[in-house]
């Protein structure tokens, strides 16, 4: 019966924990996106308090509980995907975005209705409603999500020069997890969750739950950079789209096609970088190479995309590589790494080697090796 009870309370003792640290923060600190995770641990703890109590104490056949429950389980996944929308979309969350709740607020209102009315024969429909719906958020909140992260990802990397511990790699890979918890969520909301009253089927959500949330928790809670950053950096207003700026064209020929004016501004671009060496300037933006040329942000990223089909931290990153691998032949391969990494532009040694990997499919050292033979 302990170890039943400890399984019951699992999920609930996780999501508890966490909704009291985010509050205690609040005092200090309270931030938009940790505000926001902290209504998504909150519903998740009353969902979770719902399981446990109908695991261990077997309510009657729709209890107050049961109410909680259905809508607070149509709660948590568009509420995590408002949690992305503060971290990875520089307006936040805006009026329209708390309309993926209605669903949620509809099946709570109407399972108190069938509480409060006491009409046994509406109950099916009450949960008929819940297992119809809870796939649905759960689709919108993967697909969506995943598009959301990917755009915030592609605009960093078309921003930033060094785009380490501003990406959020780490909550793609989260929303990924959440595909395999959601099929088993769907699972469980078609078949039931009285079919889940022993240990050891109980066992295996409960620990795979309190894992996951816990690792989203953690994880969320220790985001260095988010869209609200970059906006600061950007110098935008919050109610402007991120990304998508009026471009304004450099004053040339109209006759001359929008191919052939990125084709010359990338040579405008590319004779700059290399002859003033920008690309060994650390925290180097896309704004910077902009207000050197002359024109707009979104116009130079444009160029740097469509004629070298790469994002603006790829290209300068090429470049340090390209530096790097100079510097190691000018000095016999004796030069040390470090210092290698630093003239090279590089952040850190560790980026220096990921990206000389990632372009030569060896460390610095195997490459100097390979062509000294």
């Amino acid at each position: 019966m302990f170890w039943y009870s400890v399984i019951c309370v699992l999920p609930f003792t996780v999501c508890l924990t966490w909704t009291v640290i985010f509050l205690l923060d609040g005092r200090k600190d309270w931030r938009p996106d940790h505000r926001m995770l902290c209504v998504f641990t909150a519903v998740s703890t009353l969902l979770y308090l719902c399981h446990a109590v109908h695991f261990l104490d077997a309510p009657p056949a729709f209890s107050l509980l049961d109410v909680c429950y259905a809508g607070a389980n149509l709660a948590v996944y568009p509420l995590f995907f408002l949690y992305l929308k503060t971290v990875a979309d520089v307006k936040g969350v805006v009026r329209r975005d708390w309309l993926l709740l209605l669903p949620a607020a509809f099946v709570f209102l109407f399972a108190l209705m069938v509480f409060l009315s006491g009409c046994e024969p509406a109950v099916k429909s009450v949960f008929l409603c819940n297992k119809i719906l809870f796939p649905l958020t759960v689709l919108y909140t993967l697909v969506a999500g995943q598009i959301l992260l990917r755009k915030y990802n592609r605009s960093i990397r078309n921003f930033y020069a060094e785009t380490e511990k501003k990406t959020l790699e780490d909550l793609s890979v989260l929303l990924l997890l959440f595909v395999i918890t959601s099929l088993l969520s769907t699972v469980m909301s078609i078949i039931g969750r009285d079919a889940f009253a022993h240990r050891f089927t109980l066992a295996i959500p409960s620990l795979l739950f309190s894992g996951l949330l816990f690792s989203v928790c953690y994880v969320t809670s220790r985001l260095p950079f988010t869209a609200q950053d970059m906006m600061r950096d950007l110098g935008l207003e919050a109610d402007k789209e991120f990304g998508e700026q009026e471009v304004e064209k450099p004053q040339e020929d109209v006759s001359v096609s929008t191919e052939g004016i990125h084709a010359e501004l990338m040579q405008r671009l590319d004779a700059m970088v290399r002859e003033k060496e920008l690309y060994k300037k650390q925290g180097l933006k896309i704004t910077d190479l902009a207000a050197l040329a002359g024109t707009n942000r979104t116009y130079v990223s444009n160029a740097i995309n469509q004629e070298l089909g790469l994002p603006f931290s790829e290209y300068i990153n090429r470049l340090r590589v390209e530096e790097a691998k100079r510097l190691i032949r000018e000095s016999d391969g004796k030069m040390v790494m470090a210092a290698v990494a630093e003239e090279s532009g590089f952040a850190g040694e560790a980026t220096f080697y990921r990206h000389f990997r990632q372009l030569e499919g060896k460390t610095p050292m195997e490459w100097w090796q390979s062509i000294e033979q």
